[in-house]
């Protein structure tokens, strides 16, 4: 069974460090989100990088926050501006039924969730579903190594796995990078075979 994540730790989600090494909004320019882009954050948590991704959208774009957890739902409509809230779809869903029209995203995104799910075939099939094509898929995870902090080694995806698994599952990899010690991300495109 995957290692999930406490939701009520989620005072951990937000620290000086973690902006230092993945700092939200540089990170999702970087990994290619732009303005007028349909951004679908998969397990949003308490709104990291949600609430960032507003600022690059625009009013052109949209911003979903996703989460199985309505606790880390709360938390993300507690630290959201009234604005911003009102400018937020957030969703409370499953982990293998995202509650997103298909193909109607530009650009899925998450961060440490991949290791927490147990049929990663299925989760990639349902993200992949919620795409355009050619859409964008960015996926930030632990690296596979031994910490004092974050989830246990064994529970920790290698890096050439997680990009193995995209390409297996109907994506190409377009780019991958380390974020400091402890992180990597790679970005993959949809193919656009229309066939969900």
């Amino acid at each position: 069974m995957a290692h999930k994540f406490d939701p009520s730790h989620c005072w951990k989600l937000d620290n000086p460090d973690r902006r230092r090494i993945i700092p939200p909004e540089e990170t999702l320019r970087k990994l290619g989100l732009r303005a007028g882009d349909v951004f679908v954050d998969i397990g949003c948590g308490i709104g990291y990088f949600t609430i960032p991704a507003l600022h690059i959208v625009g009013l052109a774009g949209k911003v979903l926050g996703l989460d199985t957890s309505e606790r880390m739902l709360n938390e993300l409509s507690a630290r959201a501006t009234e604005d911003e809230l009102h400018r937020l779809t957030l969703i409370s869903t499953d982990e293998y039924s995202l509650g997103v029209k298909l193909e109607s995203a530009t650009f899925a995104f998450m961060a440490n969730v991949l290791h927490e799910i147990d049929d990663r075939e299925r989760f990639i099939g349902e993200v992949r579903s919620i795409l355009v094509p050619e859409g964008k898929l960015a996926v930030i995870d632990w690296v596979k190594k031994e910490n004092d902090f974050g989830p246990p080694r064994e529970h920790r995806l290698e890096q050439v796995y997680v990009e193995q698994l995209l390409l297996e599952n109907g994506f190409q990899v377009t780019g991958s990078w380390p974020m400091g010690d402890d992180f990597y991300a790679i970005v993959a495109m949809r193919d656009s075979d229309t066939s969900s």
